[in-house]
């Protein structure tokens, strides 16, 4: 059964969070924050590491598409960032281009922008992908500047990660999330939902 879709404005999404009296946005990252075609924050490494990387990869890839589950999920997740470890990626990012693997979605830059510049309210991004990928795509979008906090998972630490099967969220609050997909939204019982696909959003 399909999730019936209202389409809806930037403008329309403060005024849903000034009268909720939302103090909190929760952003996914690949293909949120980014355009559809862009890279993901641990796909980009498919071709910028050997080939003996990528055979391994693409294996752990036709896994979790095929056995879509929490359990598989982690599982592989972990395999994925261990993987990962072995090879310096902040080399690998300085001697790439971000901006060319990594479109960034202007609604959603615009609509942090404009939550950023009211101090009151907190925006967090929360992502299965790679933390030092986001923090370049953060600098290079001007987006660093402001108070954003950076949940996503880091290969040398492996305690606690971060998989598509996001854990729900312990707050006190309502929330707005935005994803692109269901897995990324609902994270508390009571939150307001917005999905994104690329320049159109849609209140769930």
């Amino acid at each position: 059964m399909s999730i019936l879709k209202q389409k809806i404005t930037i403008k329309e999404i403060l005024s849903i969070a000034n009268q909720n009296k939302i103090k909190m946005f929760i952003f996914d990252f690949d293909y949120t924050l980014t355009k559809s075609f862009s890279s993901t924050s641990i796909g980009v490494f498919n071709k910028l590491i050997n080939s003996n990387y990528y055979n391994k990869k693409i294996i752990l890839d036709y896994i979790t598409k095929h056995f879509q589950n929490k359990q598989i999920y982690e599982y592989i997740w972990k395999l994925k960032l261990k993987l990962l470890s072995k090879y310096d990626l902040e080399f690998i990012l300085d001697n790439i281009s971000i901006a060319e693997h990594f479109i960034p979605n202007n609604n959603i830059i615009k609509l942090i922008r404009k939550i950023a510049k009211k101090q009151n309210y907190d925006i967090v991004i929360y992502s299965s992908g790679l933390k030092c990928v986001i923090k370049k795509f953060l600098i290079i979008n001007k987006l660093d500047k402001y108070k954003i906090t950076l949940l996503a998972n880091e290969p040398n630490n492996l305690k606690k990660i971060i998989t598509p099967y996001k854990e729900h969220l312990i707050t006190n609050q309502k929330i707005i999330c935005f994803g692109d997909n269901k897995k990324d939204l609902y994270l508390t019982k009571d939150s307001i939902n917005i999905l994104v696909k690329d320049d159109e959003l849609y209140l769930l």
